[in-house]
Parts: structure tokens; C-alpha cells; sequence
């Protein structure tokens, strides 16, 4: 990755696509507050149009 950005001219875009077969991990229920995680502690961040995601 390092030489293609290197060789390519300067000031010129460029589309870089990384394709995983294999991209998460299996899922495990519950996994989450198997790991102390606590789902109504979590908080939504605000949009700057001042509603939640």
C-alpha cells in the first residue's frame, strides 16, 4: 500500500476497496453482558440537528 501511494501523482483521487471474506466474528448471545457490558446504561450521541441516531 505504501508504494502504490508513493507512485501515484500528487493530487490525484484514488478508489481503495478492502475486501474481507471472513469480516466479524461469530455471534454469541449475550455476549455483550457476558462481558459487563449493561444495555440501559448506553447513551445515544445527538446530531447536530440536536435528535438522537
Amino acid at each position: 500500500m505504501a508504494d502504490f501511494l508513493a507512485k501515484r501523482p500528487a493530487k490525484t483521487p484514488f478508489f481503495y476497496w478492502f475486501g474481507s471474506l471472513d469480516p466479524h466474528r461469530l455471534y454469541t448471545s449475550v455476549s455483550g453482558r457476558k462481558a459487563g457490558k449493561n444495555p440501559t446504561s448506553l447513551r445515544a450521541k445527538k446530531s447536530g440537528n440536536g435528535r438522537s441516531f
